[in-house]
């Protein structure tokens, strides 16, 4: 993640964002709809009816029709263990890792040449193969296509650690004085649950409070749209717990491709939080609290081939359109 600082230090985020963050006015210490629960959400969230979610269940979202939601928090299922699971857990722990390595080396700001960098990422990569021989032992029993490969994603690992250190001698060399100025911090956030709808505690992967920004590391095939509002539904939980003086105007998706046959680095994307994005997000959270509300009626199968050959519900919801079709023939 030390692309972070140099990234975010060449925006000058108060001249060229200041409009857009001046129009936020969905504020997470906003204490009234759309912003707060309402109506039978709130009754169920107080009387435990229901139970809040986290911000990664009401941003993720794999289905339409939101079933992902109906499988896990009506019907208690845990999922099939699948390829995209197994990397994300890689790729947070080897990214964490290496950030915490290396961001005290006072060597690298001395280094000359990239043979070096890359001599330093790739022993690195060694070394995090062999204390995780378990997980890589796990890609390998979940492979579905050619684009699912151990040796690809430790690679594609290998090439985004080197492009990690070459931000990191910069905002060494560039920094100055300023070194200091952007600070990353991992922290449990505690918003009012039963107020906002979000389970506590909520923990995004990074927060830099000093440039108002929060974000979280994503994996897959692409970028998704719907990255953006999970920074979100942080936002409003940061703003919940701390109040007036304490906005987040900035979104951060940190996203590292885990399915693919070229070269590519992980890519930092950065946004302001806006209102639309806001509203995104509390529309995403209402209609998943509604499916834990009308529990009894099954949010509807979508295509199949469109939208679940990766989710881990696919078994699952396989045997209950089974069973669908056998009802509808008698």
């Amino acid at each position: 993640m030390f692309q972070i600082h140099p990234k975010i230090s060449l925006i000058r985020i108060k001249n060229e964002f200041a409009e857009a963050i001046n129009r936020i006015t969905l504020r997470g210490y906003l204490g009234e709809p759309p912003v707060s629960v309402t109506g039978a959400f709130r009754w169920g969230l107080e009387d435990g009816s229901i139970k809040p979610l986290s911000v990664n269940e009401i941003a993720n979202i794999f289905c339409p029709t939101r079933r992902e939601i109906y499988m896990r928090r009506v019907l208690a299922k845990k999922g099939k263990m699948n390829w995209g699971r197994i990397t994300g857990h890689i790729v947070e722990s080897c990214i964490y890792g290496f950030t915490d390595k290396f961001k005290k080396d006072a060597t690298i700001s001395r280094l000359k040449r990239y043979e070096s960098l890359t001599r330093k990422s790739s022993h690195y990569i060694r070394g995090f193969s062999s204390q995780n021989k378990k997980w890589i032992k796990k890609l390998v029993e979940y492979k579905t296509c050619p684009e699912e490969d151990e040796n690809l994603l430790l690679s594609t690992l290998d090439y985004a650690l080197r492009h990690e250190l070459v931000m990191l001698k910069a905002t060494k060399v560039l920094s100055g004085k300023d070194n200091k100025k952007i600070t990353i911090q991992h922290m449990e956030i505690q918003p009012k649950s039963k107020i906002l709808g979000i389970s506590s505690p909520s923990c995004p992967d990074f927060i830099i409070p000093n440039a108002s920004a929060i974000g979280d590391i994503k994996t897959g095939t692409e970028f998704k749209d719907y990255f953006r509002i999970t920074a979100a539904g942080y936002a409003l939980a940061y703003e919940n717990q701390f109040g007036k003086g304490h906005d987040i105007n900035l979104g951060l998706i940190y996203f590292f491709p885990t399915r693919q046959r070229d070269i590519s680095f992980a890519h930092l994307h950065i946004f302001v939080i806006d209102d639309a994005l806001r509203r995104e997000f509390l529309d995403a959270r209402d209609r998943a609290l509604m499916v834990m509300c009308d529990s009894q009626n099954p949010p509807a199968f979508v295509d199949r081939d469109k939208y679940c050959i990766y989710c881990k519900y696919l078994e699952e919801c396989d045997k209950e359109r089974a069973k669908l079709k056998r009802r509808k023939k008698k």
